[in-house]
Parts: C-alpha cells; sequence; structure tokens
C-alpha cells in the first residue's frame, strides 16, 4: 500500500493548484532612455507574508538569457534599477517579478492571469528621439 505521503504527492501532480494573485501592482515606465539607469517599482497590495521581491530583465531578443536582481524594500514597495550600460541598447526591455512569500510560496506577476492567457512579462521601450 502506498505511503500517504506519496498519496498526497500523487494528487497535488494531477490536480489543479490554486495560484492566488501576486499581491502587487506595477505601472510600466513610459518609456527608458538608452544609456540611463530604468528604475522599476513594484508596490505590494498585500505585505502579510512577503519576504522579498526579484526583478528578471532582458532585452526583447530571445537568443538572450534574463538578468536577475535583487529588489530592494521600501515601506509598501520595492525597487530595482536596471543599470545604465544594459539599457544603452537599440532593443526594448522586457521584465517581471517574482515576490516571494516564505522559502516555498512564490508568485509571477503579472503572471499568465486567470484564463492563462495574458501577457506574462511587462515592455518598455526607447525614448522616441526628438
Amino acid at each position: 500500500e502506498p505511503a500517504p505521503k506519496a498519496d498526497a504527492a500523487v494528487a497535488s501532480a494531477l490536480g489543479r493548484p490554486r495560484r492566488p494573485p501576486a499581491p502587487c501592482r506595477h505601472s510600466t515606465p513610459a518609456s527608458f532612455t538608452p544609456g540611463a539607469a530604468l528604475t522599476l517599482n513594484l508596490t505590494l497590495t498585500r505585505a502579510d507574508g512577503i519576504t522579498g521581491a526579484t526583478c528578471c530583465y532582458r532585452h526583447v531578443n530571445q537568443a538572450e538569457r534574463y538578468q536577475i536582481v535583487a529588489m530592494t524594500k521600501s515601506g509598501a514597495s520595492y525597487r530595482a534599477a536596471l543599470p545604465a550600460a544594459y539599457t544603452d541598447s537599440p532593443y526594448p526591455l522586457q521584465y517581471y517579478f517574482i515576490v516571494h512569500a516564505g522559502p516555498a510560496v512564490a508568485h509571477l506577476y503579472p503572471g499568465l492571469g486567470p484564463d492563462l492567457m495574458q501577457m506574462p512579462y511587462f515592455v518598455v521601450r526607447r525614448a522616441s528621439a526628438r
């Protein structure tokens, strides 16, 4: 007879996990200036259990890997700065956040949404030259 832990593991693997939405909000910057650091802010809408946040970013170029930066907490917000050298590129930037809620729970933001059809990252384009 299988052990209770094995039964629970099989049930979990075959079930549909409930993933609550990330407890945060973010406004995408209108644009970025090449060669200048880009600051991103993430505001918590619920702080209970949140232990940190990470920003994953890259150029909109599928050949590149994501860069990862730990975000700095300030009150009910987290902040990250993408380096000036990284923004000096012809490509737009894409990014998403990981909101950590303890050692075993993390929320991806923006994620795929409840219907799994949402774009799972934010995009910001270069400021247009005037």
